[in-house]
């Protein structure tokens, strides 16, 4: 069989039939790793160095969050403090060496009822979301490789609004309100889910 690109082997594989060899992908990569394989070493999950990295190490696809993916730090996220909020008002602490790319959630915007009563949802449509979306893209025709852009599931997002105690306890005492919270998260999510597919090209 003669050999295939990168994003050949994922297409096929995704239509179901059989390529020249099983594509191998992977998602976070140590920063260890990252120094070895590219002599540089990111302070944040990027395209750039993501894909660079990937190609030297001969996988098959790269994988970018939309921007917004809360728990992944991003470089406006990458300041000296070692506490930080995201757009979301979830309070993260770094922890060096330990859970990069993803920090550790420490405090949660969502105690109650009224809070989510207040609580503003952030926009998809914000600009910049798709800043790392488009390095990706380029990247991958640069070294024909194939692009997975993730969005996140409304379960995690929902319990980092709260906390995975509180919202565990919410599933007893206060089901509705875990309902609307839910719902409003997969609505994000499922736009941005849309915005992705948009600006693959794929429309």
């Amino acid at each position: 069989m003669e050999k295939m690109t990168s994003k050949e082997r994922i297409l096929t594989t995704l239509n179901h039939k059989e390529p020249d060899r099983v594509p191998i992908h992977e998602f976070i990569y140590s920063r260890k790793l990252y120094k070895e394989v590219i002599g540089r070493v990111p302070e944040y999950y990027n395209s750039e160095d993501v894909f660079d990295c990937a190609h030297v190490l001969g996988l098959d696809a790269g994988i970018m969050p939309i921007g917004g993916f809360s728990g992944i730090r991003t470089d406006s996220d990458s300041r000296e403090e070692k506490e930080y909020q995201d757009e979301w008002h979830i309070t993260w602490r770094k922890g060096e060496g330990v859970s990069w790319p993803g920090d550790a959630p420490v405090d949660y915007p969502l105690k109650n009822k009224e809070d989510w009563k207040n609580y503003q949802i952030p926009d998809i449509y914000k600009p910049g979301r798709l800043k790392e979306i488009d390095i990706a893209l380029k990247k991958g025709k640069e070294y024909d490789m194939a692009v997975f852009g993730t969005i996140r599931g409304p379960f995690t997002l929902a319990w980092m609004l709260f906390g995975y105690e509180k919202f565990c306890m919410l599933i007893y005492e206060d089901p509705d309100l875990l309902d609307e919270v839910i719902a409003a998260v997969t609505d994000f999510y499922l736009s941005a889910g849309k915005m992705l597919v948009e600006d693959s090209g794929l429309k």
